[in-house]
């Protein structure tokens, strides 16, 4: 039997066995709390279904579990601490081929791991939950503080309709989002990390600040119809992917405002997001725009200081959901455009003109047979502002044409035996690569020679 998510969060039991069930990858200590399978709020990990999207907004709070009770002397709740922390683990374990590698004798990349991650995923307090990541990256055999979302939330009802607010602290522009269209949570949801990519073209808020910010983010969800979300972040360089910056001195050793550190915010970004969903029956529909604002230093041991390079990230973005009780299907696509305007880097002799526009694309379709197989097809691309400069010509990475066009199609079929266990193979075939689909670099790759094969186990407990 199946039904609509109901707008009053006390009615989230009933509809926690009401919502078509079948097998996903999550995170096991949110299934551990709350006592449901994983694929009541996964159709297959990490997208959310629309309980899972209710279960994120509420802050991550809702427990069958036994806990530790506490009342006050006005009967409010001062302690409801779960008995058993809710603890998980994942680990990647992968394999990486190349069409034409760049150096053979290091093609047939096996990782393992790749990845190592030990999550505190659940509730914390009564109003308080967090989804926190502490992740061994294989490449570059560090640790470090990942993906990290702490809510707080509450419930409120308005002219018989209901209301979630709530803040978000977090280290990812899109980490907290609910929808699996916006770059932290959108697929593909994992890939190897020693194919080669196209060019660094990339809009900033893929990805750019991932780990190295931090943001404090209010949002509202009314009626389960519309979200609307503001977020202000900060540079706090600390994390796997870029470690806290080391200030440096200059030519005499006296101390002065540079870093190792690259790409820092100067005061705070602003992120927006608003979204339209409409749930019927087994179907799930959304609509929305997102997007970010920010002015950057280089860093990178240039001065914090002076000239900035600002970016303006503007976003829209569907998504379609249809959960049967023995299948799943899926329909997600992106668009973001964005306007630079590179004044610092132009300074430093990094661009030949500091406007530079930048447009990405990704649509994405699939589906999961029996809740065991599953198919997704994406295509990709990227287009913007031709460069020599910023996207010179150089062997296998670079543009003989300073343009960084890039698009293609990645194909993945995955496996997923057990709740808690996938394996899955993708494949990604380039049909232009930075600027070209023949002699792309002026060496005389073409991009089909970048296609790449990618096997995955990706287990969790």
């Amino acid at each position: 039997m199946h039904c609509r998510v109901s707008t009053t969060i006390a009615a989230l039991g009933l509809i926690a066995c009401l919502l078509p069930v079948g097998r996903a990858n999550a995170t096991p200590s949110f299934a551990r709390q709350t006592g449901f399978s994983c694929s009541q709020c996964h159709t297959q990990f990490p997208e959310l279904t629309p309980f899972g999207r209710i279960f994120k907004a509420t802050g991550y709070t809702m427990s069958t579990t036994k806990s530790i009770h506490q009342d006050n002397s006005e009967d409010r709740s001062v302690l409801d601490l779960l008995t058993a922390p809710p603890l998980g683990m994942m680990a990647q374990v992968s394999y990486t081929h190349t069409n034409t590698p760049t150096n053979p004798a290091f093609n047939d990349d096996i990782q393992f791991p790749q990845q190592v991650s030990i999550f505190y995923a659940g509730k914390i307090a009564p109003m308080l939950g967090a989804f926190m990541q502490l992740t061994y990256s294989g490449a570059d055999n560090s640790f470090g503080m990942d993906n990290t979302d702490i809510r707080f939330a509450q419930t409120t009802t308005i002219a018989d309709t209901t209301l979630i607010y709530g803040l978000s602290l977090n280290n990812n522009p899109s980490v907290q989002d609910l929808w699996n269209t916006t770059p932290a949570w959108g697929f593909p949801w994992a890939g190897s990390s020693s194919a080669l990519t196209p060019s660094t073209a990339q809009p900033l808020i893929s990805g750019g600040l991932a780990q190295q910010v931090a943001g404090l983010s209010a949002y509202g969800f009314w009626n389960n119809l519309v979200y609307a979300e503001i977020s202000l972040y900060h540079s706090a360089p600390l994390g796997v992917k870029r470690p806290l910056g080391t200030p440096l001195a200059d030519a005499n050793g006296a101390a002065t405002t540079t870093t190792d550190a690259t790409n820092i915010v100067a005061g705070v970004a602003p992120y927006w997001r608003l979204t339209l969903e409409k749930d019927i029956d087994e179907h799930s529909f959304s609509l929305g725009t997102y997007g970010m604002a920010a002015k950057l230093y280089p860093g990178g041991a240039t001065l914090l200081s002076g000239a900035t390079n600002r970016y303006i990230d503007t976003a829209i973005d569907a998504q379609y959901q249809y959960l049967g009780e023995k299948h799943v299907l899926s329909v997600l696509g992106t668009w973001i455009h964005e306007n630079s305007f590179l004044d610092a880097t132009a300074q430093l002799g990094g661009v030949s003109q500091s406007h530079q526009v930048l447009n990405t694309l990704r649509v994405t379709a699939g589906g999961i047979y029996d809740h065991l197989v599953g198919v997704h097809l994406s295509y990709f691309s990227m287009d913007g502002t031709t460069d020599q400069t910023l996207y010179g010509p150089a062997a296998i990475t670079g543009s003989t044409s300073g343009n960084p066009f890039s698009n293609g199609l990645l194909a993945e079929v995955s496996y997923t035996p057990w709740v808690n266990t996938k394996f899955s193979a993708q494949y990604i075939a380039y049909f232009n690569f930075n600027g070209a689909s023949s002699n792309y670099d002026g060496a005389g790759r073409d991009a089909s020679a970048n296609n790449t094969l990618y096997l995955l186990a990706w287990l969790a407990y």
